[in-house]
């Protein structure tokens, strides 16, 4: 795909009403979750697990029961998923996480929310609005595997978009909070991980909030949200892969807020909330360490092609000045030195002997009698190893983003507060991705 040509392709947040008061709760209190360890009403999970748990086990079973006998329930549930065969399987698994909970009381009300939510809002945000009603009443020692099997089933039923990054966001941040707790002493870079994955999860969670589905969020982030989960359950155990963990994770930060600022049916209101999230969460921690992350990448990229330093310095200078045009600027620019990079880097002969070698399929070149920026990408990660999947999805990613920005750009006469965030954060996934191009590679002068 030409990144010149490539092109990308809501729901409401879900409103917890009041509840009847459930016993031993006080009246008039409204029944809504109040953090991971806590339920409404209810003292702490864990005490919950001390006292009674026989009696809280036979409620919680018979809580369940009582769901899957209501017909209408569940008919407002298999008509909201269509015909989903996970229907059974997800209710049971339900069930048993429930059960460890002890948690009666905060069934009964997940009972009427979930009927609430599947009746008045799409499958997607039903689904979201059960998961966060499970992960009030997972307790810690579940919390991770409760968390993988939610993302795989989001991904499933789901697909790429808010829904499924979100749950993926939340599966490989859990694993690596479950490294940080094991350190013995610090760890800078699983620190910095630590903070990546945390801005993932905030972006991701308000997101699906306010639009469950696509609206915000569509599978030009998502595909690389996933991979990226998958690259942390391969590697978590692996210090040495951290590196790269977090420069494709710092990658995937930015896709996100590209992603959703350049989002063609979101609300505008909610494009300029997401812009001051994504500058202050995204943009501002970078530019903040930029000078020290890119320094080894701007040497290598000045024996590749002189040139793409000196534009990629353009295009800070332009996004510093501000001038007429300067997000349009900023994008050519930046597109311009990614082009350079890939072109120099992976030559043409060399890209097509190759391909040949490896009987790679035809399709790759699309049609064309050069190398496609997909292509040159595939062979500028050939012996990149675990995170090989991922990069390749970021590279059509970013492909993707350039061409829906720059369609936005040119249909404004004036760059909004959205664009010219989105392109800042266009730059930043530039240089994060030529670094897991790049560096650590041998490149020789062209």
């Amino acid at each position: 795909m030409s990144i010149e040509d490539s092109q990308a392709e809501g729901d409401d947040e879900v409103v917890e009403e009041a509840q009847p008061a459930a016993e031993g709760e006080p009246k008039g209190q409204p029944a809504k979750p109040r953090g991971r360890s806590f339920v409404a009403g209810s003292t702490p999970l864990d005490d919950l697990l001390r006292s009674s748990a026989l009696t809280s086990f036979e409620k919680a079973s018979a809580s369940l029961d009582a769901l899957m006998r209501n017909s209408s329930v569940l008919t407002s549930f298999e008509k909201a998923f269509d015909s989903f065969n996970w229907v059974n399987d997800y209710f049971e698994s339900t069930r048993r996480l429930l059960e460890q909970s002890g948690a009666a009381a905060a069934i009964e009300r997940m009972q009427a929310d979930f009927a609430r939510t599947v009746d008045s809002s799409s499958r997607v945000a039903a689904l979201a609005a059960s998961m966060r009603w499970v992960d009030q009443l997972t307790p810690q020692n579940n919390y991770l595997d409760q968390v993988t099997a939610t993302s795989r089933l989001a991904e499933q039923i789901a697909g790429s978009g808010a829904l499924t990054s979100w749950r993926s966001a939340l599966e490989a941040n859990s694993r690596i909070e479950a490294q940080l707790r094991e350190l013995m002493e610090p760890s800078p870079v699983l620190s910095e991980l630590a903070r990546i994955s945390r801005v993932q999860v905030d972006l991701t969670d308000w997101a699906v909030q306010h639009a469950p589905g696509k609206g915000l969020l569509s599978e030009t982030s998502g595909m690389p949200v996933v991979a990226w989960r998958n690259f942390v359950s391969d590697s978590a155990d692996h210090l040495d892969e951290l590196p790269m963990v977090v420069v494709t994770g710092r990658t995937n930060l930015s896709l996100l807020g590209s992603d959703l600022l350049a989002s063609p049916d979101a609300d505008p209101g909610l494009v300029a909330e997401g812009a001051d999230r994504v500058e202050s969460e995204v943009v501002e921690p970078w530019m903040a360490a930029r000078l020290e992350v890119t320094a080894e990448l701007y040497a290598v990229l000045t024996r590749v092609d002189a040139k793409v330093p000196e534009l990629l310095n353009g295009a800070w200078d332009d996004i510093r000045r501000n001038g007429p045009a300067a997000a349009e600027k900023v994008a050519n620019c930046t597109v311009e030195a990614v082009e350079r990079a890939l072109r120099q880097a992976a030559p043409d002969e060399a890209v097509r002997a190759w391909h040949a070698e490896n009987n790679r399929p035809a399709k790759e070149w699309e049609g064309l009698d050069k190398p496609p920026h997909a292509l040159r990408v595939k062979y500028l990660v050939r012996n990149l190893g675990g995170p090989r999947p991922l990069v390749e999805s970021q590279a059509a990613a970013f492909a993707s983003v350039v061409g829906r920005l720059r369609k936005q750009l040119q249909a404004t006469k004036h760059a909004s507060i959205g664009d010219v965030v989105a392109v800042r954060t266009l730059l930043i996934t530039a240089e994060s991705l030529l670094i897991s191009l790049f560096v650590g590679q041998d490149f020789t002068e062209s």
